[in-house]
C-alpha cells in the first residue's frame, strides 16, 4: 500500500553556497562539485527532472561517490557539495537551516513511492492492521515531509 510520494530535493551547506554561490541555470550547476549515490557495484543515481513535458538526465561530475545515505547527507553538510536526496531523509536539515535547497524551481523526478508492504490483505493479524493505520496517519496525507 502507497504510504507516500518520496520527492528529491538538492541541498548544499550555506558554507559551500557561500564559497561557490548558488547555481540559477543548468549551465552554472555543471560547474560545481557534487557528492553523488552510488549502489555497491558502482552504478550512480542519474539525476532526471522535467523540462516541461519531456524527462532528461543531468549528468554530475562527482568528486564523493557514497553508497551510504546517512553519509551522504554528512558529507554534504560538511560542505563537499551538492547532493540529491529523498525529502524526507533530509527534514531535520532543511528545518534547522544544516542544509539549504538548491534549484528549487527545477521540476526533479522523484524515485519510486514508499509503499508498506505486507503478504495479503486477507487473515491480516490485528496488529498489523493498527500499525499501517498509525503509519498512514503519523505521516499524513500529504506526507509531512512534503512543502
Amino acid at each position: 500500500r502507497k504510504l507516500a510520494d518520496n520527492p528529491f530535493v538538492m541541498v548544499a551547506s550555506p558554507d559551500y553556497l557561500e564559497k561557490h554561490g548558488q547555481p540559477r541555470t543548468l549551465a552554472e550547476l555543471e560547474r560545481h562539485r557534487f557528492v553523488v549515490y552510488g549502489n555497491d557495484n558502482g552504478v550512480v543515481q542519474s539525476w532526471r527532472y522535467r523540462d516541461h513535458a519531456e524527462i532528461k538526465t543531468f549528468s554530475v561530475n562527482a568528486c564523493l561517490t557514497v553508497n551510504d545515505g546517512e553519509v551522504l547527507l554528512q558529507a554534504t553538510q560538511d560542505g563537499m557539495g551538492i547532493s540529491l536526496a529523498a525529502r524526507f531523509g533530509l527534514c531535520e536539515a532543511l528545518k534547522n537551516g544544516s542544509l539549504l535547497p538548491v534549484m528549487p524551481a527545477l521540476d526533479l523526478v522523484p524515485y519510486a513511492p514508499i509503499h508498506i508492504m505486507y503478504p495479503s490483505r486477507r487473515h491480516l493479524p490485528n496488529k498489523t492492521r493498527l500499525f499501517i493505520e498509525r503509519m498512514l496517519d503519523y505521516v499524513g496525507q500529504p506526507a509531512f515531509w512534503i512543502d
